[in-house]
């Protein structure tokens, strides 16, 4: 089944100064940065407390 990667709920947005890094949210203090490999293929960067992820 396809997901929505963009969903609002996710509160997806582009890493500034990154071509290609994107960031999401798992709760509000948790977030993983992540980025396309391919059209369907993502590579999850890091997992942890927002400040502290990048």
């Amino acid at each position: 089944m396809y997901r929505n990667p963009r969903h609002p709920s996710l509160r997806v947005k582009k890493i500034q100064g990154q071509e290609d890094i994107f960031e999401s949210s798992i709760t509000m203090d948790i977030r993983m940065t992540w980025q396309y490999i391919k059209k369907d293929v993502i590579l999850l960067r890091k997992i942890g407390r927002h400040d502290t992820t990048i």
